[in-house]
């Protein structure tokens, strides 16, 4: 499914919210080592009620740093800690978010 989502570049919303994502998870489905050939086009990153934790945005960052386009993205629930959020912020300052939770 990892391979799968690195090769839709174009897509209004991607909703994994409660799927029990967790640190291991969000790094086999959207994490280190993927490379993406052209910048994503998603809209839309529903990520909330899952326990991500800073190392499970840590994984995540190559993804969404290749995301061109996000205007919402929910982290509701996610158990983020200050690091977590340290780590997003490098994303969000490069990104224009228009909804962020």
């Amino acid at each position: 499914m990892g391979e799968a989502i690195s090769e839709i570049t174009e897509l209004n919303r991607l909703d994994l919210s409660g799927c029990s994502l967790n640190e291991e998870y969000a790094d086999l489905l959207l994490g280190y080592g993927r490379t993406y050939s052209c910048p994503l086009q998603y809209e839309q990153l529903i990520l909330e009620k899952n326990q991500l934790g800073a190392r499970g945005i840590a994984a995540i960052l190559p993804f969404m740093k290749s995301i061109s386009t996000l205007k919402w993205l929910d982290l509701g629930e996610t158990n983020l800690g200050v690091e977590g959020v340290r780590l997003l912020s490098e994303v969000l300052n490069h990104i224009c978010i228009e909804r962020l939770s």
